[in-house]
């Protein structure tokens, strides 16, 4: 009985010196917030969006507008335009340039969100004038409204 009880405490004695041992070696338990509250505690609630989250026309315009070919399209379209007016009728015949490829692929379109607004933009778009003269048109409408 005596070995049994002796036994018994130091099995009792080992596993209090190895629960004070941990505790020395591991300094950051205790009075301390565990991990999962502190990543709890810094999580903010995510607001749903308004509406779902789709294909956007934006998207696909600015990826149109940004690749190669478009670029070299634009700028052979404003290549008469005057050094200072050229980065506005790049912008006006890219806008121009999607209008049609709206129009012509409108079906593929159709579910995107922002459509209805780029239609509308587009139909104010007079087809008969260049990008080179809707700048000149846009530069002399400035200066009248300066004057």
């Amino acid at each position: 009985i005596a070995s049994s009880a002796s036994a018994y405490g130091e099995a009792s004695l080992r596993s209090r010196r190895s629960a004070v041992e941990s505790k020395k070696l591991w300094p950051f338990s205790g009075s301390a917030p565990s991990l999962s509250a502190l990543f709890k505690a810094k999580e903010a609630p995510v607001a749903a969006p308004a509406t779902p989250q789709g294909p956007s026309i934006l998207d696909v315009k600015d990826s149109v507008m940004l690749t190669q070919t478009f670029g070299k399209k634009t700028a052979a379209l404003c290549e008469p335009s005057p050094d200072d007016q050229r980065a506005r009728c790049r912008q006006l015949a890219g806008d121009r340039l999607f209008c049609t490829l709206l129009m012509r692929h409108e079906r593929k379109y159709q579910g995107y969100s922002g459509v209805a607004e780029e239609k509308e933009k587009c139909s104010q778009v007079d087809i008969m004038e260049t990008a080179v003269e809707a700048v000149k048109d846009e530069r002399e409408q400035e200066e009248a409204d300066k004057a």
